[in-house]
């Protein structure tokens, strides 16, 4: 191709994009003048000072004091903050519950494989939700009130009760309890499913060099196969991280008050759903994007340099 063709398929791609570009900010307008319209038509108007008012709202389980005169804005941050409190937990959990079923899986262990496939199968093929329900309902609430039980000799290390579960002298209530194990198991499923995918990438020559140099199954699995799955387990487990955050969203259906929650009872409240809607959309982009944005970073990090 020469300079004249490429200088004339950079200017139609660049002519293709303007109007593209356009078209969606004509959409856009169009849009916004249509809702101004049917507001104004319900005597409603647009305007976010709604935030910095009085919520009046009680809130059972913050990240800090917070009180019903405090402001919608502050329940806001409220919310932000403790969604990502049930991302991070369940990222973890899932992750490394995901890990060991994910190895399982390729174990030469007849029994520990069908175990695993079970667990992943199950877990994948029964809506979230309805998982969310059972920990929180079936688990947590059918345990008598002042009933603690004890996984260990030792009560002060982790122990279950209807009010949530107490680790190591750390207290969660069921909500955010159920929640956590709910969206971890669930997620675990998928990433089980990930990670084996990704093993199973890496060349069988590599297994069996390994096996050369004297090199146990344990040793091979962890220094020679994992650090080559890592280098694309990265993409779709972003994919994963990202749909917990997303999921956590369900807490609304268990009572934990997580931002979707809280900004159902203020749209509930003010009646601005509109300004709601959008400023909560907005922000589960932000933070889904800076997920992937970090596992990204991560990725090229973990990137193995080619040998040329």
């Amino acid at each position: 191709m020469n300079n004249h063709h490429k200088t004339e398929f950079k200017t139609s791609e660049f002519l293709f994009q303007a109007v593209f570009l356009i078209t969606l900010s004509g959409i856009g307008f169009w849009l916004f003048q249509n809702l101004k319209l049917n507001l104004g038509r319900a005597n409603l108007s647009l305007g976010f000072d709604f935030l910095f008012s009085q919520s009046s709202q009680v809130v059972r389980e913050a990240p800090f004091a917070v009180t019903p005169q405090d402001s919608y804005l502050t329940l806001i941050w409220v919310g932000i903050l403790n969604s990502l409190k049930v991302a991070t937990f369940s990222i973890v959990l899932s992750t490394l519950l995901g890990s060991l079923i994910g190895t399982a899986q390729l174990s030469t262990n007849w029994l520990l494989r069908q175990i695993a496939r079970i667990y992943i199968e199950t877990l994948r093929n029964i809506p979230l939700i309805l998982q969310l329900f059972f920990w929180y309902s079936v688990i947590f609430l059918t345990i008598p009130r002042g009933k603690v039980i004890s996984l260990t000799n030792l009560e002060n290390l982790i122990s279950v009760s209807i009010e949530g579960i107490n680790l190591l002298g750390l207290n969660f209530s069921a909500e955010f309890s159920a929640l956590v194990v709910g969206l971890s198991l669930f997620a675990s499923a998928f990433i089980a499913e990930v990670l084996r995918g990704a093993i199973l990438s890496v060349p069988i020559a590599q297994s069996q060099a390994a096996k050369s140099l004297g090199l146990s199954g344990w040793q091979t699995t962890f220094w020679i196969i994992m650090p080559q799955a890592l280098a694309v387990v990265i993409p779709p487990l972003t994919n994963q991280y990202v749909n917990i955050l997303k999921n956590s969203s369900l807490a609304i259906a268990i009572g934990y008050e997580d931002l979707m929650a809280i900004s159902s009872t203020a749209l509930n409240q003010t009646g601005k759903a509109v300004e709601i809607i959008f400023l909560t959309m907005g922000i589960y982009l932000v933070l889904c994007l800076a997920i992937a944005t970090f596992m990204n970073w991560l990725n090229a990090r973990l990137q193995m340099p080619s040998i040329k």
